[in-house]
Order: structure tokens, then sequence, then C-alpha cells
């Protein structure tokens, strides 16, 4: 796993709000950028806003914990 990511997942901790359960979320430089239960609705998107950058992409459970 390269460095950043390591310190992505800590950062995050496997817990997110309540109110991603469920969804996909689009992770740019630390911050969610995006989320909804369908990944082909958002991907697009997240292409279009933020050209050049790689997204970290993870489903987030119903119980709210990131699925890493």
């Amino acid at each position: 796993m390269e460095r950043g990511l390591e310190d992505l997942d800590r950062h995050i901790n496997g817990n997110v709000d309540e109110s991603y359960a469920g969804k996909w979320i689009v992770i740019i430089d630390d911050e969610i950028v995006a989320s909804d239960a369908d990944l082909d609705n958002i991907i697009g998107d997240v292409r279009k806003k933020y050209p050049g950058k790689i997204p970290y992409v993870r489903k987030a459970l119903e119980s709210g914990e990131i699925l890493l």
C-alpha cells in the first residue's frame, strides 16, 4: 500500500458519518467529495470536477464503517 493511502486509512479510522451508510464515497485530498448508493452516478462528475486527481473510492457499510 502506498504511504499516502496508509495515512488516509488512519485519518478516516474506518468510520464515517451515518448519512454515508450504504453508499459509495469518493475521497480526494483527504476530503469526501461525493457519495451515492450507485457509483456510476457520481464517478463521471468527480472526474470532470477533479481532472488529474486520483480518487480513493470506498463503500460505507450500513453500520457506518468503511470497507477498506
